[in-house]
C-alpha cells in the first residue's frame, strides 16, 4: 500500500540508520588518525588556554638560533650506563647517561631522550655523590665475540659451560659499592647462569676469592626456564625476595651494599634485599651451568662510595680526580676510556677510575637566550636514582603540554619537547602562566672585589647585558625576574640600621634594570634583607610592555657607584633572568 504523508517508511528509516553510524565512525576515525599523525596540531575547541599548543598561539615566538631543539625521543630498554649527575647553570639537576663528547659540548641521554648540550650551558656533570668508578669492562680485548651482539655496541663475553667463568677482582675489598652488568640469553635456547659475589670479614684480611677460608658468596642465578632469584650466604637476612622472570632481550642486573644491607635488582625492580653482617666484597665471577645456552654479558661496572674532593671554583675548567687532585685547563674530549684535558703542561687523560667531575668554565655573559615556551610553567621533581640511598631529587622547569593517550608532555626551554611517564612525577609548582624565556642562564658577578664564596670569585665587572626578538608585542603583562644573593636591600620593611640603607634611596650603589635603553627600577627596592650565597632570593619586575618593541629588544643590568666620582660597588651575584609574558 502506498503512503502518503506522515512519518516517513519504517525500511527508510531502517536502511538511513546504518549509514549514520557508518559515517560517524569514520569521522572519529579520521579525527584519532589525524591525531596521531600531528599530535601537536590537533585542539578540541574547547581546550583552555594554558593546555593550548604552541602553534596556537597567533603571536609565534622565535626560535633564538643559539639553541636550537635539541631533544630528540628515543625509545629503548633500560640503560646499562652509569648514571651522572647533570647540573645546568640555571640550577636545574638531572641524573643522565652520558654517551660522548667534544671541545664544543656533550651528548647525554635522559629518561629516553636523547640531549646535545653546549658547555656554556653545563655547570657541572660528575658521578653521584661519593661514587668512583673502578671498572669499567668493554670487552675489547675479548676474543670470539661480535659486536652485533653486544649491548653497548662493541665487544661481549659469551659464557658457555666450556668456557671458563670471567672474573675480577678489586685491588682492595670494598664496603659500600655497586655492580652493574648486562646480560642477554639466545633467544629460544634454554638459559642456566650464575653471577657470585664474593664477601669478605672486614677485619683487613686479604681474602679475595670464594674458594678463601672465611669468605661468603652471594649468588644472583637465572634458571633454565629464564627465572631470575637471589640466594644469600648462611647467616645473611631476607627482607624481601620475588622471583622475576627475564625478557628475552638484554636485561640490566645489579647488586649495590653497604655495612650491612644488600639488594637486587632487575632494571628498577627489586629483586631481593636484606640485610648482611659487616662484610666487604671481594670478587665478582660470571659462569654458565652445565645445561646452560651461551649467554652474553656485556657493559659490566663496578663502583664505590668515596668522599669526594670540595668543588673548586676557577677561570678555566676543573676535572676533579678521586685522590682529590684538580686539574686545569680545556676539557677536550670524554670516550669510554676517560677524560682528555688540554692544559699548560700538554694533554692529560684521566681513566674514569680516577675522575669525579668535570667543572666546564662557562661565562654566564657569553650565553644567549634559550627559546620561549607557552604554557602553564612548573618547577617539576622527579624521582632519585635508587642507588646511592640519599640522593635529592631531579628539579628542573619546564612548561605542561596537551597530550591524548600518551606519558605528560613538557616544553623543556634548552632541552625542546620532552615526554616524561606520569608516575615519574613527584611534586610539580606552578611558577608562571603564558610565554616564558631565559635571557641570562648563569650566575654572573658584579661589583669589585674578590669574593670567594661567589661561583666566580673575582668580579667580572660592573654591567650584563644582552638582546632577545619579540614578533609581536605582546597584548598582557611583562615580568623579569631573577635570583640574586648579597644585593644590598633597600625595601620598605628594611630596617633602619642596615648600612648604606640612606645611599640606596638616595640613588646610590643602586643595581639597576635597563630596557630598550629606559630605566624600569632597581632590584634592591625588592628586597629587605641581605640574602647570603646559600639562599638566594628571586626578584620579579614588571616591564610596561609598550616599552617592547616588535623584533630586536635589549636589556641592561648595570650598577651605579657608592658616591659621584667613586669607584666602590656593591658586590652581589645574580642571574637567571628570564623573561615572562602573560596573556
Amino acid at each position: 500500500m502506498k503512503h502518503v504523508g506522515g512519518a516517513p517508511d519504517r525500511p527508510l528509516r531502517r536502511s538511513l540508520l546504518p549509514c549514520g553510524l557508518l559515517l560517524c565512525g569514520a569521522a572519529l576515525a579520521w579525527g584519532v588518525v589525524a591525531e596521531a599523525n600531528e599530535p601537536r596540531r590537533f585542539q578540541w575547541p574547547w581546550m583552555p588556554l594554558e593546555w593550548m599548543p604552541l602553534e596556537s598561539w597567533a603571536v609565534r615566538w622565535p626560535v633564538p638560533p643559539t639553541l636550537p631543539p635539541l631533544s630528540e625521543q628515543r625509545a629503548g630498554p633500560m640503560p646499562a650506563r652509569p648514571l651522572r649527575r647533570l647540573e645546568l647553570v640555571t640550577g636545574e639537576q638531572f641524573y643522565v647517561e652520558w654517551l660522548r663528547a667534544d671541545p664544543f659540548g656533550l651528548e647525554v641521554r635522559w629518561r629516553g631522550h636523547r640531549v646535545r648540550l653546549c658547555w656554556d650551558v653545563v655547570a657541572e656533570l660528575s658521578n653521584l655523590p661519593g661514587v668512583v668508578d673502578v671498572l669499567d669492562e668493554s670487552f675489547e680485548d675479548a676474543q670470539g665475540t661480535s659486536s652485533a651482539d653486544a649491548h653497548s655496541g662493541g665487544k661481549a663475553w659469551r659464557g658457555t659451560r666450556l668456557a671458563p667463568p670471567w672474573r675480577w677482582l678489586p685491588a682492595e675489598p670494598v664496603a659500600v659499592g655497586q655492580v652493574q652488568w648486562c646480560q642477554r640469553a639466545d633467544l629460544g635456547q634454554a638459559r642456566g647462569f650464575t653471577a657470585q659475589f664474593a664477601f669478605s670479614p672486614a677485619d683487613g684480611s686479604d681474602a679475595q676469592a670464594s674458594d678463601v677460608p672465611n669468605t661468603e658468596v652471594l649468588q644472583v642465578g637465572v634458571s633454565s626456564e629464564g627465572w631470575l632469584m637471589a640466594v644469600p650466604p648462611p647467616g645473611w637476612s631476607i627482607d624481601f625476595r620475588q622471583p622475576l622472570r627475564l625478557s628475552p632481550t638484554w636485561d640490566l642486573l645489579s647488586l649495590d651494599w653497604d655495612r650491612d644491607r644488600w639488594r637486587v635488582l632487575c632494571h628498577e625492580i627489586v629483586v631481593a634485599t636484606g640485610r648482611k653482617p659487616e662484610r666487604e666484597w671481594t670478587g665478582v665471577s660470571f659462569d654458565a651451568s652445565e645445561t646452560a645456552a651461551p649467554v652474553w654479558i656485556d657493559d659490566v661496572r663496578v663502583q664505590l662510595r668515596h668522599e669526594a674532593p670540595a668543588r673548586a671554583a676557577t677561570g678555566e675548567a676543573a676535572v676533579t680526580l678521586a685522590r682529590g687532585d684538580v686539574l686545569y685547563g680545556r676539557v677536550a674530549t670524554l670516550d669510554p676510556r676517560g677524560v682528555h684535558v688540554h692544559g699548560a703542561r700538554g694533554s692529560v687523560h684521566v681513566p674514569w677510575r680516577e675522575w669525579v667531575a668535570v667543572h666546564p668554565a662557562s661565562d654566564a655573559r657569553a650565553v644567549g637566550s634559550s627559546q620561549f615556551v607557552h604554557g602553564v610553567l612548573q618547577r617539576v621533581q622527579t624521582p632519585p636514582p635508587p642507588w646511592p640511598r640519599g640522593l635529592s631529587a631531579e628539579t628542573w622547569i619546564a612548561a605542561a603540554l596537551p597530550t591524548w593517550g600518551e606519558p605528560p608532555g613538557w616544553a623543556h626551554p634548552m632541552w625542546g619537547r620532552l615526554h616524561v611517564e606520569e608516575t615519574a612525577v613527584r611534586h610539580s609548582e606552578r611558577w608562571h602562566r603564558g610565554d616564558f624565556c631565559w635571557l641570562l642562564m648563569g650566575l654572573v658577578h658584579l661589583g669589585d672585589e674578590v669574593r670567594p664564596s661567589f661561583l666566580h670569585p673575582e668580579p667580572q665587572g660592573s654591567r650584563v647585558e644582552g638582546e632577545f626578538v619579540l614578533h609581536a608585542v605582546p597584548r598582557g603583562t611583562c615580568v623579569m625576574s631573577i635570583d640574586v644573593a648579597e644585593l644590598e636591600p633597600s625595601g620598605p620593611d628594611t630596617p633602619p640600621t642596615q648600612p648604606f640603607l640612606s645611599r640606596l634611596r638616595g640613588g646610590s650603589l643602586r643595581t639597576e634594570l635597563f630596557v630598550n635603553g629606559r630605566l624600569v627600577g632597581d632590584w634592591n627596592r625588592g628586597l629587605s634583607w641581605r640574602p647570603p650565597v646559600m639562599q638566594r632570593q628571586r626578584l620579579r619586575m614588571a616591564v610596561p610592555v609598550e616599552w617592547l618593541q616588535t623584533g630586536r629588544n635589549t636589556w641592561e643590568i648595570r650598577q651605579q657607584p657608592l658616591a659621584p666620582g667613586d669607584h666602590r660597588l656593591d658586590d652581589c651575584e645574580l642571574g637567571r633572568l628570564a623573561l615572562e609574558l602573560a596573556p
